[in-house]
């Protein structure tokens, strides 16, 4: 489902939650420097020090710095790409005006779950999150972020991902929107992706033929709701390509016993 974005006027807030600082993520080079080093030609005599290695040490440890903060970079960007799969299927962003508060939300049934994608939110984007249950008798939890720059960041992203989605966007999409659906009596195995979006659905669909999983999209409408959109996966071999090839975390797909125990029935 799409994330409603919209202004609103109730007072929502959340205890200990506040900032809208750009992202930050600290690399000592004191520390990452020796295992960095001994992994080079020549690194571990340029850590033993000597006059001799002094600007050959200097020079590497400024190349590796560098070189850290790329891949740091690279997995900030994968992860806001996945974090935005996840929004735009079982998500939402909101900003309260009368408050001037920003917020972006995630839904789901598994506290689990939430937990590793705000673990993994925290250590990497130095983001501070919390999960509540809206209400009681509700049968899922919301994890909810307040920073102001993750809110329009995320927005930027869904809008230029739905048009040209990468791996980790698809992979987000499918934590949200997919299921694994195992059938022992008859000895079927298939993964759906169910969205209102047939745009969306199409565009992944294409996405995952490129990696050789074949796709097949249907139509469904039930009785006074609106009409949703599947994409389907089908087969062990069709199915274990889609699994290898997204590596979800979420419970649903990670049942390895139980899914060992009916991929051993599917043809």
């Amino acid at each position: 489902m799409p994330p409603l974005v919209g202004a609103g006027h109730d007072r929502k807030v959340t205890p200990g939650i506040t900032g809208s600082s750009r992202v930050r993520v600290h690399i000592d080079p004191a520390v990452w420097y020796p295992d960095v080093v001994s992994s080079h030609p020549g690194g571990a005599a340029a850590a033993k020090g000597g006059r001799g290695h002094a600007h050959f040490q200097g020079s590497l440890m400024k190349w590796n710095f560098k070189y850290l903060s790329h891949v740091t970079f690279m997995l900030q960007e994968k992860l806001l790409d996945y974090l935005a799969g996840i929004i735009y299927g079982d998500g939402s962003i909101y900003y309260y005006a009368r408050n001037g508060e920003y917020f972006v939300y995630i839904y789901d049934e598994s506290r689990e779950f939430l937990e590793t994608i705000g673990e993994m939110t925290k250590n990497t984007l130095n983001l501070r999150y919390t999960i509540v249950r809206p209400r009681s008798n509700q049968n899922y939890f919301r994890l909810q972020f307040t920073q102001k720059w993750f809110f329009f960041e995320i927005q930027k992203r869904i809008h230029e991902l739905c048009r040209k989605p990468t791996l980790e966007f698809v992979r987000g999409f499918f934590e949200a929107e997919g299921s694994l659906i195992i059938d022992t009596k008859k000895g079927k195995i298939r993964v759906e992706l169910a969205n209102r979006d047939q745009k969306i659905i199409r565009k992944i669909s294409e996405f995952l033929l490129g990696y050789g999983v074949r796709v097949r999209i249907t139509r469904h409408r039930q009785k006074g709701k609106c009409i949703i959109y599947k994409a389907n996966i089908r087969g062990r071999e069709n199915v274990d390509k889609l699994l290898k090839t997204l590596r979800l975390i979420h419970p649903k797909f990670r049942s390895k016993l139980r899914y060992t125990k009916a991929r051993a029935l599917c043809p």
